[in-house]
């Protein structure tokens, strides 16, 4: 999508809407203390890109520098898309292409992570079927080879700092391995995790304490999916399963605290969606009991809480075409449904913000109290 010829001073002056009475969603929505936020959307650009990539997951380490995965898939033939890894020193009207990195296919791009705006990492494995693995420490200008874990291709990336970080691998007829570097990824650690293979990106709240979805080893009568939680930085593991689930297609996720958390199940190949949230770390689950915006025909992208209370996710009717922003402020006790003119892929908070990609878009939404 191409930005129109408009000057700077309209180009800052984007779309901004007062939220004062969204629909209510929930049986036990409170209509006479309504929602309030505004959205701003933001015009974005890929310059001189040559494929017109879409915004997946990003980071933004100041509101002007952020990174953020470029993905494409074409509507015709039998190909498998391309992605690659985009930056934007202008707060996201424009990106450019991190030269070199580009791989085949759209629905898993590099993995990549920054700590702060000096200090970044990403790995892709190149048309050669060789896994790349570099590291920059001045915002992106140069870039060194790492070894990087060996005997796999590494499926996520996620630093704390500048030394400590983690990734998972991902290896052909094997169990993924849990990895940890503590001398900024020249050397890693390897562990194999206990799950036959595992579903999106983990969620770490800090380097001990993190989670992630995986199949079992052992198949059971309770379903073969389930949350795998450590808090000893991967040293050990322990298992939650998931009643009734199989298998996902995608997971998305948001934790409040150590005890709190949120989980999107997108089921048959993204047709089915499912909101499930815990109160004890990830022991136990329970279904959000709204279905209005759960089951067939729903694609649910995004979750996140800003405060412990005030909430937004996304939503999808991939039936009538239709996309909705979904709101809390009673700690997802209820939902409240706003329109959007179109859909969203991952979001972030930036600073007071909420801000989500949308093509090569973004959607800002500030919370006015």
């Amino acid at each position: 999508m191409s930005i129109p010829r408009l000057s700077a001073h309209c180009c800052a002056a984007l779309l901004s809407v007062m939220i004062l009475a969204p629909s209510a969603v929930g049986d036990r929505a409170n209509k006479s203390n309504p929602q309030k936020f505004t959205i701003e959307w933001l015009r974005g650009k890929c310059d001189a890109c040559g494929i017109p990539f879409s915004l997946g997951w990003f980071q933004f380490v100041t509101p002007t520098e952020g990174w953020a995965a470029g993905q494409y898939l074409s509507v015709k033939g039998n190909g498998s898309g391309r992605s690659t890894i985009l930056h934007t020193s202008d707060g996201g009207h424009t990106w450019k292409q991190l030269p070199r990195v580009e791989k085949q296919g759209a629905e898993y791009p590099p993995p990549f992570w920054f700590v702060d705006s000096k200090h970044g990492w990403v790995s892709w494995m190149g048309d050669e079927a060789v896994d790349h693995l570099e590291s920059t420490e001045d915002g992106g200008v140069t870039w060194k080879s790492l070894e990087g874990p060996p005997l796999g291709v590494i499926a996520t990336l996620r630093f704390f700092d500048a030394a400590k970080g983690i990734s998972i691998i991902s290896k052909l007829n094997a169990r993924p391995e849990f990895c940890s570097t503590n001398d900024s990824g020249r050397t890693w650690t390897n562990k194999d995790l206990p799950i036959k293979s595992y579903f999106g990106q983990p969620y770490f709240l800090n380097p001990e304490i993190g989670w992630l979805i995986g199949i079992a080893l052992k198949e059971g009568s309770d379903g073969n999916l389930g949350v795998l939680k450590t808090v000893d930085h991967g040293a050990s593991w322990t298992w939650s399963p998931l009643p009734v689930f199989q298998s996902a297609s995608q997971v998305e996720w948001d934790w409040i605290d150590q005890a709190n958390g949120w989980l999107i199940l997108l089921l048959d190949d993204w047709t089915v969606a499912r909101l499930l949230r815990t109160r004890d770390g990830g022991s136990s689950w329970e279904k959000q009991r709204d279905e209005s915006f759960q089951g067939e025909g729903k694609y649910m992208p995004a979750i996140r809480f800003v405060t412990k209370n005030v909430g937004y996710a996304f939503c999808d009717d991939t039936q009538s075409g239709r996309h909705f922003l979904l709101s809390t402020r009673d700690g997802g006790e209820t939902w409240q449904r706003s329109p959007l003119k179109k859909g969203v892929s991952s979001c972030q908070s930036v600073g007071p913000e909420l801000w989500c990609t949308s093509g090569m878009d973004l959607l800002k939404i500030r919370t006015l109290d």
